[in-house]
């Protein structure tokens, strides 16, 4: 997931839905589609009515029971629906000040020069060894019924791994998703922070030690002992800290599925994609930063929520065949092979929230 891009063009989509108000997309020399957030000017796509005979809402919720027939509407006509809704998302996110991360004494600890955290919901470091600078490109995201549920960060560079576990230990973080390579397709994501089994390491005054590694199908969980002299970090649930390599495409991704399954479960099962993303972006921008992203997010819940009501049409469906069906589409979308890298980091999160029983429960992980 590269936050910056390099040599951009802008070109229209080549299936047009609309001739009459064509889509632009941004477009990289790979073919890869991204967010529509550096376009020039509106994309402005004509009022459309479903095939149920209703315009097209991208703000009402959705019945868990017609989530089938809604993405079929937003992948017809060529992803048409898919491209205005995720576009007006984009239109309406929240551009909150920003200059704390932007100030010249921390733009060296930004990984990226364009993702900064929002100063109303940035995370504040306390000094633990002298004068320490309070500033991590971290972001406190809201929850379901916890407006610190989460907490969205960049990777951590080398000049920032003990700001990473100062922030760890002063917020009481028991549960770490990691959600990137050290390095992907030569290009370092993120710095190694954590020490091999059985070397403890001190990070400032924290000290972690590497207790045991088990390794899963898509994915490693590690178990991390904690402690600053001899008191050990609790073990109550404070916020999930989520990081990728900028802390907003598959973080935000993470963030979004987590966060509406609890409130699928509450609201009878009513699912509001649109709405959740738009909420999460007011705390830390450009959360969710792709078009293949926010589609994946309803993938996820089309395939998770069939899997506990099966509804009909899809009682015998398996899941690695609904994964064949789904790299397909995406390749529609992406058009490249040399993206199977970032495709296959989206899987491997399909998986670590299936294999957590996504279904029946919050999802509670140990370190990873």
């Amino acid at each position: 997931m590269g936050a910056q891009h390099d040599k951009m063009e802008v070109g229209d989509l080549k299936q047009e839905a609309n001739r009459a108000s064509p889509v632009n997309i941004i477009v990289s020399p790979d073919g890869m589609m991204y967010d529509y957030l550096n376009l020039p000017g509106r994309v402005i796509i004509n009022e459309e009515v479903g095939a149920s005979g209703e315009s097209l809402s991208t703000r009402k919720p959705v019945k868990i029971e017609k989530l089938y027939e809604y993405v079929s509407a937003l992948r017809s006509n060529s992803f048409k629906f898919l491209l205005r809704e995720y576009e007006e998302l984009c239109e309406i996110s929240p551009q909150c000040p920003q200059t704390v991360g932007l100030s010249e004494i921390n733009q060296s600890k930004n990984r990226y020069g364009n993702i900064v955290p929002f100063d109303h919901s940035r995370v504040r470091l306390k000094p633990m060894m002298g004068k320490e600078s309070d500033y991590i490109n971290a972001n406190f995201i809201p929850g379901y019924k916890n407006a610190r549920a989460y907490i969205a960060s960049q990777a951590p560079l080398p000049m920032t791994v003990n700001d990473h576990w100062r922030m760890i230990w002063q917020q009481r973080i028991c549960i770490i998703v990691m959600i990137t390579g050290l390095v992907e397709r030569g290009r370092r994501k993120c710095e190694l922070y954590w020490p091999k089994p059985g070397f403890p390491i001190k990070y400032g005054l924290v000290e972690v030690t590497n207790i045991k590694e088990e390794v899963r199908l898509d994915y490693l969980v590690r178990i991390l002992r904690v402690k600053i002299g001899r008191e050990k970090s609790p073990k109550s649930r404070h916020p999930i800290l989520i990081h990728c390599s900028a802390g907003v495409g598959r973080t935000g991704t993470y963030v979004a599925i987590d966060r509406l399954i609890q409130e699928i479960q509450a609201k009878h099962r009513n699912v509001d994609i649109f709405n959740t993303v738009y909420d999460i972006r007011k705390s830390r921008s450009m959360m969710v930063q792709t078009v293949r992203q926010y589609m994946f997010i309803y993938d996820f819940h089309l395939d998770a929520w069939q899997i506990e009501g099966d509804p009909e049409g899809f009682k015998n469906r398996k899941m690695v065949e609904r994964q064949k069906e789904l790299d397909s589409k995406y390749k529609e979308l992406t058009s490249k092979d040399d993206l199977m890298v970032e495709q296959k980091a989206t899987y491997d999160l399909y998986e670590l929230f299936l294999m957590a029983a996504c279904c029946c429960c919050p999802f509670l992980f140990d370190k990873n």
